[in-house]
């Protein structure tokens, strides 16, 4: 499903670019043109994957390997934080910025491991690391 036109989330639409500004400079982060803001990634972090979407509350899995019966046997586990995502910044490393301070992650917390990236208006793509 195509990612929705730029919007900044908990924000009256009047105030999205200075918002966007704003949350930019507080995570030394880049602010760009629309057509280059990121909806949303997907990144591992210590053998789980977890995906940030702008408006979303942080989600992911994680595999969990148990032996039963002597037979190994893996679950999936569903992983969830209370943080909403405001913005996501691209660079090395990506930046996100959320509405909380008292979750699982710091505000903003950086990642480089990002396995794919989709962008406002489009599709998801699988992420390049540049070079």
């Amino acid at each position: 499903m195509p990612a929705p036109a730029f919007f900044v989330p908990q924000f009256p639409a009047q105030h999205w670019e200075h918002v966007y500004q704003d949350l930019a400079n507080l995570c030394h982060g880049q602010a760009v043109d629309i057509e280059h803001r990121i909806y949303e990634i997907t990144f591992k972090h210590d053998r789980e994957e977890w995906t940030a979407t702008v408006g979303q509350t942080l989600r992911g899995t994680a595999t969990q390997v148990r032996r039963i019966r002597g037979k190994k046997q893996e679950q999936t586990l569903h992983l969830s934080d209370a943080a909403t995502v405001l913005a996501i910044f691209a660079g090395i490393p990506f930046k996100v910025m959320t509405n909380n301070h008292h979750t699982l992650w710091s505000n903003p917390f950086y990642t480089d491991a990002v396995v794919s990236v989709t962008y406002f208006g489009d599709e998801p793509m699988a992420y390049r690391k540049w070079r």
